[in-house]
């Protein structure tokens, strides 16, 4: 229980980030389909919590997420959390049949659903699914009822009578830091050694690798990231995006393959300050990029 009191939680860094870089930059496609600012994503968070509070969602409940990298993957990531539900991660390179038994294995509420992902899936093999929505634009896939339908199609005019002047920096001091010991994600693995488990971690698994690398990587402002690694596993989702975004950097996401060519522009484009990858990605760009160049020998 010591190393718990010791480490602050990942949201009290968001909130004073967003405190502290409330007009800056937050998270952007580098195919330029959605932009958010601090105070943006605040407010896309308050959105969310309204559209999950008239669906019926309550903390505890799981709330899946498949499709690639985006600025709409983090911001559903960042509401759901500070809702006190679950996120389930799943990777959109899996199946529709594997998509559909994972939402069912974690009882999954709600899917957010890429554009690659909703042309996998049919609602009908997710009986638990109060709703399917489509990730890029938060538009309605389908619903499971005339009376969820009115609630969902009334979000905008709820958000309007709660924030009648705009939301305000004051909301993201109300997002919950004391449930370190609850389950803050259902992350399923690629299934390499047979079929995906789910790996449940808690608010203070994620807390110790924000307050880990806050200490141990330190920002400066303007720092820029690149979101290429899948934000579906714990890598990538860590340190290209939520330590990233909780100390206030500008993380852009590669919202396509990743290509040799697409990260090489991406990062002449993006110039992060740090890049994570791993032995493949490497041994792609050599391939692709370097060794067709030639190799200039160097004399002593």
């Amino acid at each position: 229980m010591e190393k718990e009191l010791d480490t602050k939680h990942y949201l009290s860094f968001l909130q004073a980030t967003m405190h502290r870089r409330w007009d800056n930059l937050a998270l952007a496609d580098l195919d330029g389909a959605n932009r958010y600012n601090y105070s943006d994503l605040a407010r896309e968070i308050e959105r969310l919590h309204l559209t999950f509070e008239l669906l019926g969602v309550k903390p505890g409940d799981k709330i899946a997420l498949c499709g690639r990298n985006c600025a709409n993957w983090g911001t559903i990531f960042l509401a759901v959390v500070s809702y006190k539900a679950v996120v389930v991660s799943i990777l959109p390179d899996f199946t529709g049949e594997g998509i559909e038994g994972l939402v069912n294995h974690s009882e999954a509420v709600l899917l957010y659903a890429g554009p690659n992902v909703r042309k996998k899936v049919s609602v009908a093999n997710m009986p638990s699914l109060k709703a399917q929505v489509f990730m890029d634009d938060f538009s309605l896939d389908f619903i499971a009822s005339d009376k969820l339908k009115k609630a969902y199609e009334s979000v905008d005019a709820e958000f309007a009578k709660k924030f009648p002047n705009g939301v305000s920096v004051d909301v993201v001091d109300a997002y919950p830091t004391d449930n370190m010991d609850d389950v803050a994600i259902i992350n399923y693995t690629s299934g390499s050694t047979g079929s995906p488990k789910g790996v449940m971690l808690t608010n203070l698994n994620l807390s110790g690798n924000v307050d880990f690398a806050a200490h141990r990587i330190p920002h400066r402002p303007g720092d820029t990231e690149l979101s290429m690694l899948p934000i579906a596993h714990m890598f990538g989702l860590m340190y290209e995006f939520l330590y990233q975004c909780c100390e206030g950097a500008e993380t852009y996401f590669l919202t396509g393959a990743p290509t040799p060519s697409a990260l090489m522009k991406a990062f002449a484009e993006v110039h992060p300050f740090m890049i994570l990858t791993v032995p493949l990605v490497i041994e792609k760009i050599i391939k692709k990029k370097v060794l067709p160049c030639g190799i200039r020998r160097v004399s002593a």
